[in-house]
C-alpha cells in the first residue's frame, strides 16, 4: 500500500491512484510489482473501507488531525485483509508492504501505536521515506493544519516511537532534505535504516525515494527476514487511543521524591497514567546538556501495573566539566524534573 504525504497548499481534488504514481514514482513502483506484489492505493479519506485506485480524496484531507489519517488507514488495511482472504484460501495469509512518504510515514506510525495484533500480522515491513518520525520543528509545522500541529505535540511524537515498535519500519532518510530534516526521520526503535545523500539537481524531497531503489536498500529489506514479522507473539501491545500520563517523578529507594542523588545509587523513574494497565512502555533517559543536544543514555522499560509504571537506573555521575550531572527521563512525550547526579556525598 502506498501512502503519500501531506499537500499542504493544495485545494485540488485527488484520485488515489494518480496522486501515488506521482509521488513515489516509476522505479519505485516497478520494483514492488516485479516482487509479486499488488499495489493498493491509501486515500486520506475515512469511508470504512478501501476504494482502490479511485478513491477521491481532497488535499485538506492530508492535514487532518493524524488520528483521523490513522482510522483512515486502519479501515483500508482491514479491508484490504479481508478482500484477500475472500479471494484466496483461507489459508494463504496476506502480506501487506506499506511504503509511506513524508507524512505518510507518521500516519502510518500513528495507526500502528494502536492497532490490533490481528492486523499488524498482516504487514510485513513498513517503508518511510523522509518521513518526520521524530516531530517536525520550527515554522514549516504551520504549512500542515491541524496535521502540523500534531507533529509538534509530544503526546504524538511518542506515538509515532511506540508505533516503529510494533512492526517492521524501515527508515530512510535524506542528508540534503531542508522540508524533513534528517534527525527528524528517525526514531530510536528503527528496525533497519539508511541514510541517502541526494545530488542537488534532483528534488530533495523526494529523491531518497529513487536513490534508496537504486543503491539496494529497498530490495535487500524485501527479501529479508523481519524480527517482528517472524516474532510477532513478542510485539508490544497497542496503546489505547485516550492514554494520558499525569505525573513523571523520580523515587529514591525509600520511596521519596527526590531531585539529587549521589553516584551509582539505584533510583526508580515513576510514571502516572489513564488506560496503561498491563502496558510496557519504553522510558527515554538523557543527560541535560545546555550547550548542545541532550544525550540519550539508555533506555528502559516501564511496566504498568494499575495506573502506575515504574523502573530502576543506577544514576551516573559522569565528571561534567560544567558541574554535576543532570537527567531527565520521558514517557510518552512527558518529562520529568531534573535530576542532579553528583560524586559527592551531600553535606
Amino acid at each position: 500500500m502506498f501512502v503519500p504525504g501531506i499537500d499542504a497548499f493544495g485545494t485540488g481534488e485527488y484520485n488515489a491512484e494518480s496522486r501515488a504514481t506521482e509521488s513515489f514514482g516509476e522505479l519505485l513502483l516497478n520494483l514492488f510489482s516485479s516482487s509479486g506484489y499488488t499495489p493498493a492505493w491509501f486515500s486520506y479519506q475515512s469511508t470504512g473501507g478501501y476504494e482502490g485506485a479511485s478513491g477521491q480524496y481532497s488535499a485538506s484531507a492530508t492535514t487532518q488531525a493524524l488520528q483521523i489519517s490513522a482510522r483512515a488507514l486502519d479501515e483500508q488495511i482491514r479491508d484490504l485483509i479481508a478482500m484477500a482472504r475472500d479471494e484466496h484460501s483461507a489459508e494463504i495469509e496476506p502480506q501487506i508492504v506499506i511504503v509511506a512518504h513524508s507524512l505518510g510515514g507518521a500516519v502510518t506510525a500513528r495507526w500502528a501505536s494502536s492497532a490490533n495484533d490481528e492486523v499488524l500480522d498482516a504487514v510485513k515491513t513498513v517503508f518511510t521515506f523522509d518521513s518526520p518520525l521524530g516531530g517536525i520543528k520550527g515554522l514549516r509545522s504551520l504549512f500542515g493544519g491541524a496535521a502540523g500541529a500534531n507533529l509538534q505535540d509530544p503526546t504524538e511524537i511518542a506515538r509515532f516511537e511506540y508505533g516503529t515498535s510494533r512492526v517492521d519500519f524501515a527508515q530512510i532518510g535524506n542528508q540534503s532534505d531542508l522540508v524533513v530534516q534528517l534527525s527528524e526521520s528517525f526514531t530510536s526503535e528503527a528496525w533497519q535504516t539508511s541514510t541517502v545523500s541526494c545530488l542537488t539537481s534532483l528534488p530533495f524531497h523526494n529523491c531518497s525515494k529513487l536513490v534508496a531503489v537504486e543503491d539496494g536498500f529497498v530490495n535487500d529489506v524485501l527479501t529479508g527476514d523481519p524480527p517482528i514479522w517472524t516474532n510477532a507473539t513478542d510485539r508490544p501491545g497497542p496503546l489505547p487511543k485516550d492514554l494520558q500520563i499525569t505525573d513523571v517523578v523520580w523515587i529514591d529507594a525509600n520511596g521519596d521524591e527526590v531531585d539529587v542523588v549521589t553516584d551509582d545509587t539505584v533510583v526508580t523513574l515513576a510514571a502516572s497514567g489513564v488506560d496503561l494497565v498491563g502496558l510496557t512502555i519504553t522510558a527515554h533517559i538523557f543527560e541535560a546538556d545546555d550547550l548542545s543536544a541532550d544525550d540519550e543514555i539508555t533506555d528502559v522499560l516501564m511496566e504498568f501495573s494499575g495506573k502506575d509504571g515504574v523502573a530502576s537506573w543506577t544514576a551516573l555521575a559522569t565528571g561534567d566539566e560544567f558541574g554535576d550531572s543532570e537527567y531527565f527521563f520521558t514517557v510518552l512525550g512527558f518529562e520529568a524534573p531534573l535530576l542532579t547526579v553528583t560524586d559527592r556525598e551531600p553535606s
